[in-house]
């Protein structure tokens, strides 16, 4: 569904079809914080499904090297040093604690030791690393607020109509409305969601049954 789309269907559950008490511009707060919390929801269940990666080259210095985290960056995941062969996770440190000695049993995957890294407000930083390397941050994307007629939320298409209807929830106790009449199938609705993703992780086998004929 369009933001569009999402707003007619919107003000059908608040009963304001003509726009008599809500313009499309006051309705936006309200479906992009329907986006947020759909989102959260989404998030517990299943981390990956909103990720994105973002690669950054780091040179040897004696201090740290730090980076500016992308301003979608919700939440990091993983932080690895890439190589020839696999990725060497990072091992996460204070950053008051950045330059105390590792601990013996630090990760090392060949020659390679895992590279120390920290947070400082908006920025990640590699302490001291000893040569150039590309390092690989997985992280929570958090998502784009809509604002264009056409634009398409990235929360699943079967949860678009419960985007219109968490706003409708939203606006209606707002108003000091009932919201009852709506009830059974917002909370139908928000139970579907962690339903569907755990459904979505079980890998089954699929089989495909041949029959022989025998003349």
């Amino acid at each position: 569904m369009t933001l569009t789309e999402i707003q007619t269907l919107l003000r059908l559950y608040i009963n304001d079809q003509n726009s008599e008490r809500w313009s499309d511009a006051n309705l936006l707060p309200f479906i992009n914080r329907a986006q947020a919390d759909i989102q959260n929801l989404v998030d517990e269940q299943d981390e990956h499904f909103f990720s994105a990666c973002k690669t950054y080259s780091v040179v040897a210095d004696r201090d740290g090297y730090e980076f500016t985290l992308p301003t979608d960056c919700k939440r990091i995941m993983q932080v690895e040093r890439l190589t020839t062969t696999k990725p060497v996770p990072c091992t996460w440190v204070e950053f008051g604690m950045r330059h105390v000695e590792p601990v013996p049993d630090t990760l090392q995957i060949g020659s390679l030791s895992s590279p120390r890294c920290y947070l400082r407000g908006t920025k990640v930083g590699v302490v001291a690393p000893a040569d150039s390397y590309t390092l690989r941050m997985w992280y929570i994307k958090r998502l784009t607020d809509l604002s264009a007629g056409g634009d398409v939320s990235e929360i699943p298409l079967e949860f678009h109509g419960l985007l219109a209807l968490h706003a409708a929830r939203m606006i209606l106790l707002s108003e000091g409305r009932d919201f009852e009449q709506w009830e059974k199938e917002y909370n139908e609705g928000m139970a579907r969601i962690p339903m569907s993703l755990k459904s979505r992780q079980q890998h089954q086998p699929r089989y495909v049954h041949c029959y022989a004929s025998y003349n």
